[in-house]
């Protein structure tokens, strides 16, 4: 932990140097990064606001939170260390695909109706309505795509440690750790399949979590290929482009 609190220290920070260059060379990405941000907050707060389910502040959602993490990222990206970038951006990436993986995997597929009954809100206003599901969409489908865009096609992992992977499962952990401790305090669970009743006993919950934990390492892995094979391709473009 201390090594990851020095890490930060160190390169999480306004480099004054680099700053305007920064702007100059990449403006347009950076305050595209920044609107978005900023409609993410947006929709975050609207969401707090018209929550349909009083019982689970929605801060405490693994969606809320990764979103708000990619919002800080991205508006606060003119301000990080070159070098830094690659870490940051696989972190808050692999967090909204996990986001995004697990909402169409098991919440949208079959999955809303359990999680409604569970959470003992069977009436919602049309308003209420409205609003989740343009959040809902918002959250759960566009911004994890454009951040899996943007780590993608914008980002260079050229200054990537090998080690630096394993930042991937900092998030995610605590996560886990968080809702271990708000369920067993508040009798409460934020999502069904860490209920050991709903899932089937304790050890499949402990099974689930390990898993959990091991595809999130595996999908940092992924990204990080996916994103050397698709900067190689860019960069073997452009070449081919300039040669002609």
């Amino acid at each position: 932990m201390a090594d990851v609190l020095i890490f930060c220290h160190n390169n999480f920070m306004i480099d004054s140097d680099n700053l305007s260059r920064n702007f100059i060379s990449s403006g347009l990405m950076n305050l595209l990064r920044i609107i978005l941000g900023i409609v993410i907050i947006y929709y975050i707060v609207e969401r707090s606001l018209f929550s349909w389910n009083k019982e689970i502040p929605s801060i405490y959602f693994f969606t809320i939170q990764s979103n708000l993490i990619l919002a800080i990222y991205w508006i606060l990206s003119p301000l990080v260390r070159k070098k830094s970038h690659p870490v940051f951006s696989l972190v808050v990436t692999t967090n909204m695909v996990i986001t995004g993986s697990i909402f169409i995997m098991l919440i949208d597929e079959g999955f809303t109706d359990k999680l409604y009954l569970m959470l003992e809100n069977k009436i919602i206003s049309s308003m209420v309505h409205y609003i989740s599901m343009a959040s809902s969409i918002i959250t759960h489908y566009m911004m994890p795509a454009l951040a899996l865009l943007d780590f993608l096609v914008f980002v260079d992992l050229g200054t990537l440690k090998p080690g630096r992977k394993i930042f991937v499962l900092i998030y995610p952990i605590c996560y886990f750790i968080f809702h271990l401790i708000y369920s067993s305090l508040s009798g409460n669970f934020i999502y069904p399949f860490f209920d050991p009743d709903f899932v089937g006993g304790n050890v499949l919950v402990v099974l689930l979590t390990l898993g959990m934990v091991a595809a999130v390492f595996l999908i940092g892995i992924g990204l990080v290929a996916l994103n050397r094979l698709v900067q190689g391709r860019i960069s073997h473009y452009f070449k081919k482009l300039l040669q002609n």
